[in-house]
């Protein structure tokens, strides 16, 4: 974690978290950034595809870029998280994606696939981008958001806000006990 110029996922290696797809996606991202560094956390006790994707990453010679982090425990992560430029989310699907609610927590950008979710959580252009499973715009947005410190610190305060304004626990639970005295 000495080298603070990365960007990171948080994900086990599975169809859902869609980890082929960010391997193609660092591929083209590092003919315009040669020294990127991508961290997936979270690789651990249960990652069927764990094998197959250390194969992928060694045939395209990505071993210096992307890192397979273990399980670790949740303030680790949440260092990871903290330290990283910003975050990413290539999911299939997601119910309610913790790890992205997490990164805005932490006042992080964020680069997701458009699915249910995701956009849930990220205004595309507010916070980050909303993105379709195109390898080639995935590429260029992360290209874009690493190169400009201005557009992550900007997105990186809406994350926050929206973060605060939508799920802080303490507004949820008195929502919920507002709709139960209703009731």
């Amino acid at each position: 974690m000495n080298n603070n110029r990365y960007v990171c996922c948080i994900g086990r290696p599975s169809y859902q978290k869609n980890t082929f797809f960010l391997v193609d996606v660092v591929e083209k991202v590092i003919s315009s950034i040669p020294d990127f560094k991508f961290h997936l956390l979270g690789v651990g006790f249960y990652s069927p595809e764990k094998d197959i994707l250390l194969d992928k990453i060694e045939k395209k010679s990505l071993q210096n870029h992307i890192h397979l982090i273990p399980w670790l425990s949740h303030p680790e992560t949440l260092k990871y998280l903290q330290n990283s430029l910003f975050y990413v989310n290539t999911a299939l699907y997601e119910g309610l994606p913790l790890s992205v609610i997490e990164a805005m927590s932490l006042g992080k950008a964020v680069v997701v696939s458009k699915v249910a979710g995701n956009i849930d959580c990220v205004a595309n252009g507010e916070n980050g981008f909303v993105l379709e499973l195109d390898s080639r715009l995935f590429a260029e947005k992360i290209v874009e958001l690493y190169r400009n410190e201005d557009l992550r610190t900007r997105f990186g305060k809406r994350s926050r806000a929206m973060f605060e304004q939508n799920f802080l626990i303490t507004k949820r639970i008195a929502e919920l006990e507002n709709i139960y005295r209703e009731k």
